[in-house]
């Protein structure tokens, strides 16, 4: 009982932290220099994100004038111009955060796979409607699960 029950918790932490969204919400308006600083100081103590690439201004900006109106006709027009304004004044505004996503599960036809990803994205506040901007994504390894 107990060797099943020490293997129950030990699945289920890993499961957790293959699902683990690490956040930095910005309380103030922050330079995108010292918002990616933080976030490669937060990457760097993650299993994934400390054998990644440090994230960039330039990716970040490049990110975000990727972002095309024409390609998503839902995207508000004042979202676009709150973005476009990040990578104009070099700023990202108060309430915006940057996360990253390290894995993910998923069951199909009775397998369970097991992904480690390394997935950035540049959230708005209250993005209720709105889609993140996915600034890097990158699939590591899947494993299949009996």
């Amino acid at each position: 009982m107990k060797t099943t029950l020490v293997a129950a918790i030990a699945f289920a932490w890993s499961a957790l932290s293959a699902l683990a969204i690490n956040i930095i919400r910005f309380e103030s308006d922050t330079p995108l220099e010292v918002a990616v600083s933080r976030f490669n100081d937060m990457a760097a103590l993650d299993v994934i994100g400390k054998d990644e690439l440090p994230l960039t201004v330039d990716e970040l900006i490049a990110a975000i004038r990727g972002v095309s109106l024409k390609e998503d006709a839902a995207m508000p027009q004042s979202y676009y111009e709150a973005l476009q304004e990040i990578a104009i004044t070099r700023t990202i505004p108060k309430g915006w955060t940057l996360d990253f996503n390290n894995g993910w599960n998923w069951q199909m036809t009775g397998k369970k796979r097991e992904f480690d990803v390394w997935w950035v994205d540049l959230r708005p506040p209250n993005a209720k409607g709105l889609r993140n901007i996915r600034v890097r994504q990158r699939f590591i390894r899947c494993r299949i699960l009996e």
